[in-house]
């Protein structure tokens, strides 16, 4: 297991990914809600699973609320090329105002 990334979650290293062409890149996205990787794994660690619609296997969603809005990531299990060792990708991040609870 490569040791060598902080940070992580579950054990496994998180890191950020190229997304699909023609979508927002996840690195543009962190340095928009002025975030790192460390607060990244924050969220993973001590925020719920969020995720409105099923996603596909290996796929994650949590939201933490701060103040009166909600930050959300989505990961999902990769591999790094290098050692073919499994992480984390980080694919999605986003910051909106918390919704009212009915």
């Amino acid at each position: 297991m490569i040791t060598l990334f902080e940070p992580n979650y579950q054990g496994l290293p998180i890191i950020p990914v190229q997304t699909r062409r023609g979508q927002k890149n996840v690195i543009d996205e962190l340095a928009q809600n002025v975030m790192d990787l460390d607060d990244v794994a924050e969220i993973l660690n001590e925020g719920s699973d969020c995720s409105r619609s099923k996603r596909r296997k290996g796929v994650l969603e949590k939201c933490i609320n701060r103040g009166n809005k909600t930050i959300k990531v989505v990961v999902q299990r990769g591999f790094i090329e290098l050692g073919n060792e499994e992480c984390w990708e980080l694919i999605h991040v986003g910051k909106f105002t918390k919704r009212g609870l009915k």
